[in-house]
């Protein structure tokens, strides 16, 4: 059975998996999370980041620079 920090293919990803995606420490990710500047979940002391916001992050700052900030309030606002 694959732990679930290193599942990959769920909504949610680990904090530090963010953190290697999109080139950022951990404790910033953490930080984000826990100021609610993105999206996630927090279950006790364990955080996870939601994919969709970080692939679509990703694919974002291909074509263009991004505040991680800006962009979180953008991609609510399209959510369903």
């Amino acid at each position: 059975m694959t732990p679930p920090e290193s599942d990959t293919d769920g909504p949610f990803i680990s904090v530090n998996e963010a953190a290697r995606l999109v080139g950022f420490s951990g404790m910033s990710i953490r930080r984000k999370l826990d100021a609610g500047q993105i999206p996630g979940l927090k279950i006790g002391r364990r955080a996870l980041v939601s994919r969709a916001f970080i692939d679509a992050l990703v694919e974002a700052a291909q074509w263009r620079t991004v505040s991680i900030e800006e962009f979180a309030i953008e991609w609510r606002r399209s959510a369903p």
